[in-house]
């Protein structure tokens, strides 16, 4: 993930390079050579995203291109915070790194599943969670999706009765 920009453009090497050096991880052996497997855990796939769309931004920045907005969605609104410049470079992975670190530590803590939930108006989805105890709304990602977090059996309950409504 990322390993020809990282080649081909030394600002994107210099990416991972300072995300390496901030989180403590060495990003480039976990985007260019580890198995898929390796980036499941949060703490890990979190800044690995982030150094990896923040490498590409720069590869594009090397070759005189510069964006006129940016946009980010969930992890995503790091990278895009790093590329407006609000935040810099290693502080948008050294966030991330964190957050993936309290995201990991809340699951093993308390340990739960996340649904996307397809096709119902926020409304529904909202009176399921307050029907069915231990589920929240985790995300509004679009209209007529929903992500929901909770306990396992109460996330299963309610995918079953948001399938039975359609």
């Amino acid at each position: 993930m990322g390993r020809d920009f990282a080649e081909a453009f030394p600002a994107s090497r210099e990416v991972y390079r300072l995300g390496s050096e901030v989180t403590g991880l060495d990003l480039e052996q976990i985007c260019f050579e580890s198995p898929i497997e390796d980036l499941v855990e949060t703490e890990v796939q979190q800044p690995a995203l982030v150094a990896t769309s923040l490498a590409i931004l720069a590869a594009l920045r090397e070759s005189g291109l510069e964006p006129d907005v940016v946009v980010g969605h969930s992890v995503g609104e790091f990278a895009a915070l790093a590329a407006a410049g609000v935040i810099g470079t290693g502080e948008a992975i050294g966030l991330v790194r964190e957050r993936g670190l309290a995201m990991a530590e809340a699951a093993r803590q308390r340990p739960g599943t996340m649904a996307a939930i397809l096709g119902l108006e926020d409304e529904e989805v909202e009176k399921l969670c307050r029907k069915i105890v231990g589920v929240w709304p985790a995300n509004y990602n679009c209209p007529g999706q929903i992500v929901i977090s909770g306990e396992r059996e109460a996330v299963e309950e309610l995918c079953a009765e948001a399938e039975s409504l359609g």
